[in-house]
């Protein structure tokens, strides 16, 4: 694979997991904060925590994943991916660092909404969405999916 390939297969790949994590949030935090006391309310309640539970599971399961597809399927693009990311160590930083602005616009958002807090409860408040509701976002993913070739010696 080549570097430009690499580029256009980790952008397009970026957008669709911010879209899938935009989407599970709103989807979760829909269903889970309805207004209280409208028909169905519990029911809409516990649908929500179990979207929510469920695509946590599901994001920081997808570096696993993720190898054991470019393991088995050893000719697909997301094979090369995996192999581009493994063999090439002085490209770990760079794509750490992009792979944090796609974060950026999201940390942003979170830190302009408690910008009248203390900075200690600011930063609680900062790291728990972040973390916990955002799943750590893209730059977790690829922490773990360089944990996990690491781990399985790719």
């Amino acid at each position: 694979m080549n570097s430009l390939r690499f580029y256009i297969f980790f952008n397009i790949f970026n957008i669709l997991l911010i879209s899938f994590i935009i989407f599970c949030v709103y989807v979760s935090a829909v269903l889970t904060f309805d207004i209280q006391g409208s028909p169905g309310s519990d029911i809409r309640f516990l649908y929500g925590a179990v979207i929510f539970i469920t695509y946590i599971t599901l994001k920081l399961m997808l570096p696993k994943i993720f190898i054991k597809w470019a393991k088995k399927y050893d000719k697909s693009i997301i094979s090369q991916f995996v192999n581009y990311l493994a063999n090439k160590p002085n490209i770990k930083k760079k794509i750490l660092l992009f792979a944090f602005c796609y974060d950026l616009p999201v940390l942003i958002y979170v830190i302009s909404q408690y910008l009248n807090y203390s900075f200690v409860e600011a930063l609680i408040y900062i790291m728990t969405w972040y973390t916990i509701l955002y799943a750590g976002g893209i730059f977790l993913f690829y922490l773990m999916l360089y944990k996990e070739i690491r781990k399985n010696k790719m």
